[in-house]
């Protein structure tokens, strides 16, 4: 995840999605705005995505409920 990006979007490097965001890594924005951004683009309510590590870092594994991860990559 890279933050402070002039625009959001998606992009793939090797087999691991890549995100920027628009939002500074501050009080969380940064992951409320990773959440919004993936749901929007799933369909998907943002309730069912978590982090499940990374948290605080860049490099982040989430749970997206109900999709199997083919369906996410095509979405993406």
């Amino acid at each position: 995840m890279i933050t402070r990006a002039g625009k959001s979007e998606f992009g793939v490097r090797g087999e691991i999605f890549s995100v920027r965001l628009t939002s500074a890594p501050v009080a969380g924005a940064a992951n409320t705005a990773l959440l919004r951004l993936l749901a929007k683009q799933l369909g998907i309510a943002r309730r069912q995505i978590t982090i499940r590590s990374g948290a605080y870092t860049r490099d982040k594994e989430l749970y997206i409920e109900g999709l199997q991860a083919t369906d996410v990559a095509h979405a993406l």
